[in-house]
């Protein structure tokens, strides 16, 4: 099968989704891949034959295939591994330990970005990957192979895969777009002139407020990151990375 694009990638992030199959949190694998390749493949749709009364065949029926996907990645990280297999990872003595699944027919479900050298960014929502992944010895050191499967979100309105093209303008952009959480009144009061960001929050504690950061195209939360729990009875500092690599520290306020 002809790969639908297969790209050199620069950066790569994964989110969890949530129940209709959309990502929630992007973060970051690794940066500067070397000699990391993302490639999407169509598969051969499946077609069943109509006939009539009389056996003959007056109509066929084509049922869409499944856009496959490949992330082949340089160096073996355990935790990268159980990310995309499940498993699990211990670490003892200077040792990190990857178990496989139990369940080697198990799927992980994750949304996966990734931007090219030249500013294009690839966005698959939904995928399902496999929980036997491939590893073998380069040239270079060690490569990890993950494969799986990219879905239609069940929301009935995300596409399957998305590709933007990042101007420079864009490449550079390191903003604060909206913050969420489960606790948030009203909307957040976004100043990007000034990099601020100030939300109320309604019968929660400040000292364990999760929120959820959508931020530039291309760009991504680096530290700390979004989704996580923060103690928030003081202002907290949230550096965003842009897809050039440039940073923007974000002053958020939460208060009650």
């Amino acid at each position: 099968m002809k790969p639908l694009f297969s790209v050199n990638i620069k950066k790569i992030w994964y989110s969890v989704t949530d129940g209709q199959g959309r990502p929630v949190d992007w973060v970051p694998i690794i940066e500067n891949v070397k000699e990391g390749t993302f490639t999407v493949t169509q598969g051969t749709p499946s077609v069943t034959p109509l006939k009539n009364e009389l056996g003959q065949t007056k109509a066929s029926k084509i049922e869409a295939s499944q856009k496959e996907i490949t992330l082949e990645i340089i160096g073996i990280d355990p935790a990268l591994i159980q990310k995309f297999a499940g498993g699990t990872v211990t670490t003892s003595g200077g040792i990190d330990e990857y178990a496989a699944s139990l369940a080697p027919n198990s799927l992980q479900r994750l949304g996966i970005l990734a931007l090219s050298d030249n500013g294009i960014l690839y966005e698959m929502p939904y995928v399902e990957f496999s929980a036997a992944p491939q590893i073998d010895n380069t040239a270079d050191g060690q490569r990890f192979v993950a494969s799986g499967a990219s879905l239609y979100p069940r929301d009935g309105e995300s596409a399957d895969f998305y590709i933007y093209r990042l101007s420079s303008e864009n490449q550079a952009k390191a903003e604060i777009e909206d913050i969420s959480f489960p606790e948030v009144k009203g909307s957040p009061t976004i100043n990007v002139a000034s990099a601020k960001v100030t939300a109320v929050a309604s019968g929660a504690t400040l000292t364990a407020i999760t929120p959820h950061i959508k931020v530039s195209k291309g760009a991504y939360v680096s530290s700390p990151l979004s989704g996580e729990t923060q103690d928030f009875t003081a202002t907290v500092n949230y550096v965003v990375e842009a897809a050039n690599g440039s940073k923007r520290t974000w002053a958020v306020k939460i208060t009650q």
